[in-house]
């Protein structure tokens, strides 16, 4: 086997700088920092042991921590990214407290579903700290309080 190279000379100086440099270090950044405020609350939620989906202003959910996983799927699911319920008039009820949760004047709501394994209490709660840094996506918290069997608790 045998292994050749070329080394070429340094024109690094030549070229200029760097792509990029100059720029605001905050733009730059954005794209990498976005989520994390969102991903610091999941764990503080995950911590507490409390079930919760974490919305962004679309109403699209960003993150399920553990004990939401589980009750999704049962009682409450997903479509699009979107939390759904099977009843009608409860998943109206729902996007209504998201909505307000999300809305221009963002209030908190609450609401119970009764389904197959036993009643889930939901709350949305307006994320408004921080709410002009372009890095936070959070806007909302749906927590989801399990009132059926020990299988369905976070």
């Amino acid at each position: 086997m045998t292994i050749s190279f070329t080394m070429a000379p340094d024109v690094s100086h030549e070229k200029g700088p760097p792509e990029g440099a100059g720029q605001d270090v905050g733009a730059q950044l954005r794209p990498m920092l976005a989520g994390a405020h969102a991903r610091g609350m999941a764990d503080v939620l995950d911590l507490l042991g409390m079930s919760a989906a974490l919305i962004d202003a679309a109403g699209m959910v960003l993150h399920l921590n553990a004990g939401a996983k589980r009750l999704v799927g049962r009682d409450i699911s997903m479509v699009h990214a979107h939390l759904m319920l099977k009843d009608d008039s409860e998943n109206r009820a729902l996007l209504a407290m998201i909505g307000a949760a999300l809305g221009e004047t963002p209030r908190a709501g609450e609401m119970m579903i009764h389904g197959a394994h036993g009643g889930i209490r939901l709350q949305a709660l307006p994320v408004t700290a921080n709410a002009r840094d372009g890095c936070q996506l959070l806007k909302a918290l749906v927590l989801m309080i399990p009132l059926g069997d020990s299988a369905t608790r976070a």
